[in-house]
């Protein structure tokens, strides 16, 4: 049964119209993920702070550690980043000697990028500081629980993102 803190999160978001009793439907899956969202990303900045880094800049120096080397919009899609922010990012990183820059030799328009040492010492010294927060999470969650939960979220997200021009049409016909 839904809670009262429930109903006012669907009834902010959708309007008092779309409260309904019974289990949460689809209209509560924002407020759940933002609320789960926000308290993990509340226990990763404990992690970065101490190292000066933000979580984007930790997910492009995580790309980079896995991929080896990268080029812009290849370590945009894998650091989840738009271009413009990624901008910005790089050139951190670039002046904090944590990353280096290489010009293709067939195309002098596109960059590569791969971990400095100082990089490599940086994710070194940063990941093991993840598994508490992740054997916290596997004390209260069973295994099969995390990998349901990974797999519902990879299920919405194939959803949305098949359905972006549908939604562009929804939209359009909800506002007429």
């Amino acid at each position: 049964m839904r809670d009262k803190k429930e109903n006012l999160e669907v009834e902010i978001l959708h309007g008092a119209d779309q409260h309904k009793p019974g289990p949460p439907g689809p209209q509560h899956i924002w407020f759940k993920f933002q609320r789960a969202r926000d308290r993990l990303a509340a226990q990763f900045r404990r992690v970065f702070d101490p190292f000066d880094l933000t979580d984007p800049q930790w997910r492009v120096l995580r790309a980079l550690s896995v991929a080896g080397e990268l080029d812009t919009m290849t370590l945009a899609d894998r650091a989840f980043l738009l271009s413009p922010s990624l901008s910005r990012i790089l050139r951190d990183l670039l002046a904090r000697k944590l990353i280096q820059r290489c010009v293709d030799a067939t195309d002098a328009r596109r960059f590569f990028y791969t971990l400095t040492n100082e990089g490599h010492k940086m994710v070194e010294r940063v990941q093991p500081r993840f598994q508490p927060i992740y054997d916290r999470i596997s004390q209260e969650m069973p295994e099969a629980d995390v990998v349901q939960l990974c797999e519902l979220l990879d299920r919405m997200s194939a959803i949305l993102l098949r359905d972006i021009a549908l939604d562009d049409a929804a939209l359009e016909s909800a506002e007429k």
